[in-house]
């Protein structure tokens, strides 16, 4: 061992706590222990056992001091986000993308004609399908 704490050896113990907490795959554990230097092994082994859930987060976003600074990121991602969101719509407005929409409607209303004859719906009930079909544009 290490004077930080880090083992010399990986033990399948320690990759199966890794595994469980993260998802990520049991090679992919141990190669990722194995190359971390010993003072960052002691504080993942630490968030490993103290924090909930299979995202792991670094410990100085706890720390009070950068919450600001964390608040200011997390804004900024969003605007992003948000601008990047925006132009993608004006795209397909203008690429005509809406009538793709209006023929995913149309789409829905043949299979949910489809089935209610699959389903031995009467036939006037289907018959009344149809015609409301054929007389919608949209």
């Amino acid at each position: 061992m290490s004077a930080q704490g880090k083992p010399d050896t990986i033990t399948a113990d320690v990759v199966a706590r890794v595994r469980r907490k993260t998802g990520i795959p049991v090679l992919q554990c141990k190669r990722y222990l194995e190359q971390l230097p010993p003072a960052d092994y002691a504080k993942f082994m630490a968030a490993i056992d103290s924090q909930d859930g299979r995202f792991l987060h670094d410990p100085i976003e706890d720390d009070p001091a950068y919450a600001n600074i964390f608040e200011e990121i997390a804004r900024e991602a969003k605007a992003l986000i948000d601008q990047q969101i925006q132009e993608r719509q004006r795209e397909l407005r203008a690429s005509g993308m809406e009538h793709m929409e209006w023929m995913a409607r149309r789409l829905s209303r043949y299979l949910a004609h489809d089935a209610a004859v699959a389903s031995g719906a009467s036939r006037y009930r289907v018959a009344h399908a149809r015609t409301d079909e054929s007389r919608s544009l949209f």
